[in-house]
This record gives C-alpha cells, structure tokens and sequence, in this order.
C-alpha cells in the first residue's frame, strides 16, 4: 500500500501515567516515519525521530532515499504521485506544542481541464486527552489556478510561521495577452494589533504623449509595517521599484503560486518588517519618453 500505520503505547512496568508515551509509525512508499510523544513525565527531545536511511537493508543492498523537509516539528515526506486528476505532492507527520496535536498533513492537488486547486498541509490534529477529543483542523496554504488562453487567473493564500508568529500571505496574478496584474500582500498580530501591507502593480501600455507614454503603475499601502527606505544608490534594486520594472521579477515564469509568494516575500520581508504605530503608503509610475 502506498501508506500505512500503527499506533503502540509505552509505559514503564508499575506506572500508571508517569513516562507514558504514544508512538506513531507512518510508512509512505516504503520509508518509515517515528513519531514519540510523552503523555506523562516524558522528554520532549526525543519528540520526532527518522531511522537511518539503511534500516530494513541487508548486507550488499542500497536503500532508495526519500527527500524529507523539516518544518519545525512536522517531518514531510516527498510523494509525487498522480491518481487521476489527484496529485499528491507530500505527506507530513508531527507534533504542535501550541495546541498539543498530534498532526498527520497532505499537500496536493485536483487538475480538471485548465482549473487546478491545490492545498498545502491539509490535515487535522489530534489532542493527547482522554476521552478522545473532536480532531483540530488545520491547513497551511489555498489556492488556484485558471488557464483559459490567452488569459490565466491565479491565487492563493499561504500560512507561515516566522518567531513564533503567524504570517498570512497572499497573491492574486492575472494574465493576458496584452497585460499583466499582480497583487501581493501580507498579514500577521503585532503584539494585540493587526498588521499588513498590500502592494499591486499593473504592467500594461497605457498611452500617453510621445515625451510620456505609460506603461507601468504601482500602489502600496502598509499598516503597522515598517518601510525600510534603500541608500539613494540601491533604489534601483529596491524590491517594490524592481518589481514595477520588471514584470518577472516578483513573477518569474514557470514558478506554482506557492512558491511565487514565498520567493517575493524573502525579498520583502527585509524591507517591510512589522512594526507597531508605523504606516506608509507608495505610488510610482514607469513610462518611456520618446523611447
């Protein structure tokens, strides 16, 4: 099968809950995935563990290894299969100190004809209680996209945790022939106060008059945000000015939703941090004269 799994109770002989642990084991496509947690008095060092990539091998044999990413205590593992339209990308096993889940997450997608809608750590999270609790509901990112040529419509909205606080980061792009529009924005609790920032840019020959013909705007708002202003000598390389030049540098080809966000926020987050009681607001325009 292409997963399997057993749960196994531990505990100490003459103790009732003391040193009690619960043991996940989820087999995907052949490697096995530990989970150890502490019910009682037990150690949280040893929460989430991976056996070495030679266990089940014998002498003279090679074990395939299977690319695993570490997101703070969820351990994914790559699966890549198609079953239909159904695409599944990974499946991820961990624990969440903040609510004291035990979680079990899938990332993937369903492609029907030019519409795909993906998720990204879908999944639900179990409490360590007894009686059994209504499992928790989690998903870290939604989204989709449109191809109906010559147009394309994508979105999608990304969870990231970063200093243990939650940041919500959005896209919304849209395609044509003759122009391209993209929003991206961002939000996260700056101590008990929203904060966000918001920025658009339309790239489109917008006319004008030979000595200023339009064919770019840009808008940006933030709140709570911080806006780190460039040396006079780096505002061409200013993540917001680059972007409003170059259609593809926030949007580069052949890139998922997914990771068009999160690659535009490594650029932005160095310049639009939170930051409580500061506010900015940004125009700009890009236009040739006489070419």
């Amino acid at each position: 099968s292409l997963i399997r799994g057993e749960l196994q109770l531990e505990s100490p002989q003459g103790a009732a809950f003391e040193g009690l642990k619960l043991g996940v084991s989820l087999q995907v496509t052949g490697k096995p995935l530990l989970l150890s947690i502490p019910l009682g008095g037990g150690k949280k060092s040893d929460q989430l563990q991976i056996p070495p990539e030679t266990a089940g091998t014998t002498e003279g044999e090679t074990q395939p290894t299977t690319p695993t990413k570490t997101d703070g205590m969820m351990k994914w593992i790559e699966v890549d299969k198609s079953l239909g339209p159904v695409h599944l990308d990974k499946v991820g096993i961990g624990y969440d100190p903040s609510d004291g889940t035990v979680q079990l997450r899938i990332s993937g997608g369903v492609q029907i004809s030019g519409l795909t809608f993906f998720v990204e750590g879908l999944g639900a999270g179990v409490l360590l209680k007894w009686p059994p609790q209504t499992p928790i509901f989690k998903l870290d990112g939604i989204g989709f996209v449109l191809e109906v040529p010559p147009v394309s419509v994508s979105a999608a909205l990304i969870r990231t945790r970063i200093s243990g606080v939650d940041n919500y980061d959005g896209l919304a792009l849209i395609k044509a022939a003759k122009f391209t529009i993209m929003g991206l924005g961002s939000y996260s609790v700056v101590g008990d106060q929203p904060s966000l920032f918001m920025f658009g840019v339309l790239h489109a020959e917008l006319g004008g008059p030979p000595c200023f013909r339009v064919n770019g705007i840009a808008v940006g708002f933030g709140y709570h945000r911080k806006f780190k202003l460039p040396p006079i000598e780096e505002v061409q390389n200013f993540p917001l000015v680059r972007g409003a030049l170059e259609e593809n540098y926030l949007n580069p080809k052949g890139v998922s939703p997914q990771e068009l966000i999160r690659n535009a926020m490594e650029k932005l987050r160095e310049y639009i941090p939170p930051s409580r009681g500061d506010y900015w607001f940004a125009a700009g325009v890009r236009f040739s004269s006489f070419e």
